[in-house]
């Protein structure tokens, strides 16, 4: 019994620990990119190394995949966009800012960087969703029907966007 009560007194205490834990828009903001930036050099490592393989011809092919190559290289260009725009926000936010207008620099949705961050977002999203659905229909033999599922998936989440993007007045 006393183990009990021992641990509903320990669940609370760690549930209202939990509660109190939130992190503020700028503080995350500024941690995500410096993360990103770490991430993005470990992505250009992997990408100089993947257009050597893809160029040199040193796999099984003859000759170069080009949509391996359009899709590593538009990847590339898109999340040097990214970095460069999220870098552009922190600078933004946190040069000639206080602290409160910096939250409302962060949160004001109507800033075009905005834009241009989730639209860049979206973009590698539906390019990374693209070359997975390549590959897969290369390795089935080029069959349609496998593909199909998630084509219309790819097709869907565009229209889920330009809904965001550009809600229906009441």
């Amino acid at each position: 019994m006393m183990h009990q009560v021992g641990l509903d007194v320990s669940f609370s205490i760690n549930t209202a620990f939990v509660r109190n834990m939130s992190i503020q828009i700028d503080v995350a903001d500024l941690s995500g990119t410096i993360l990103e930036g770490i991430l993005y050099g470990i992505f250009l490592s992997l990408f100089v190394a993947t257009m050597y393989i893809l160029l040199t011809g040193k796999h099984h092919q003859s000759r170069p995949n080009i949509p391996m190559i359009f899709g590593a290289v538009l990847m590339f260009i898109l999340a040097t966009i990214q970095i460069s725009l999220d870098t552009a926000n922190i600078f933004l936010s946190f040069i000639d800012l206080d602290r409160t207008h910096r939250i409302e620099f962060l949160t004001d949705p109507k800033k075009a960087i905005w834009a241009a961050r989730g639209t860049t977002f979206f973009a590698m999203m539906i390019v990374g969703d693209v070359i997975v659905i390549y590959r897969t229909f290369i390795v089935w033999g080029r069959n349609f029907w496998v593909i199909l599922v998630p084509v219309c998936c790819i097709g869907e989440s565009g229209g889920v966007r330009h809904d965001q993007t550009h809600p229906v007045a009441d």
